[in-house]
């Protein structure tokens, strides 16, 4: 996996839950750690080779992944709107409020962090491919949808996120993605298992173009030994 984009997928988490404002990052940090620490050597037992801390080994950044958002999941449950927060090592802190323009109601917060952090992505590989990156249009055939989201898909691609990819249209109004081997299949089932929020990044990047495009569509997710499938469905009337 390309070690740039596993790198903007985490930092990407972290800084919008960081601009959240729910939990202090101190407080986040120390659960990530003791987090990863309890469920590391289970998973390292069951896929020998992997590196701890590799994040361009598909495997690892699977795992540091998974714990990355089950440790978010449990901070945004807990959520508070104030708070002290640690800025060095010397204990110096400062007291957060929560911005009153975001949601109060800690369930609306998994939502608005994966829009934030789909955005951010979806925004960084327009930025690094401006070539390959879709174009959103206001006004978006079903044709022009899925060719979007197959340019989507190759950038993940081209990043060794998985090992290939599928893109249909759906009778009625929609479009499936299927990803192959992707580095969060694990993770990504786990995390539903557990009533988390998934680590689905392809997922948030798909979402924030559909937006660009003014179309506001659902999606449900599948998992098998091998694939993730996603698909969104937006109706026959949304989309000529």
């Amino acid at each position: 996996m390309d070690l740039d984009f596993a790198v903007l997928l985490m930092r990407t988490s972290y800084a919008v839950a960081d601009e959240l404002d729910f939990t202090p990052m101190n407080d986040f940090q120390r659960d990530f750690f003791l987090f990863r620490q309890k469920e590391w050597d289970g998973y390292k037992g069951a896929l020998s080779g992997t590196q701890q801390g590799d994040l361009a080994d598909p495997n690892y950044f699977d795992f540091i992944s998974f714990a990355q958002y089950a440790t978010l999941t449990a901070s945004m449950r807990q959520g508070r709107t104030l708070f002290e927060e640690l800025q060095d090592a010397n204990g110096t802190s400062v007291l957060v409020a929560r911005d009153g323009k975001l949601p109060s109601d800690n369930r609306e917060l998994p939502a608005l962090h994966a829009r934030i952090v789909g955005e951010r992505v979806l925004a960084a590989l327009c930025d690094k491919y401006p070539r390959l990156a879709p174009t959103p249009t206001a006004t978006p055939t079903a044709a022009a949808l899925r060719e979007g989201v197959q340019q989507i898909a190759t950038l993940f691609e081209m990043n060794d996120f998985m090992l290939t990819s599928r893109v249909r249209l759906i009778d009625e109004g929609g479009v499936e993605l299927a990803l192959v081997a992707p580095a969060t299949l694990w993770a990504q089932q786990v995390l539903r298992l557990r009533g988390d929020s998934p680590d689905d990044f392809e997922a948030m990047v798909v979402d924030a173009h559909l937006r660009r495009c003014s179309v506001n569509a659902q999606y449900t997710t599948s998992i098998t030994p091998t694939e993730v499938i996603h698909r969104w469905r937006w109706g026959p009337t949304v989309v000529a």
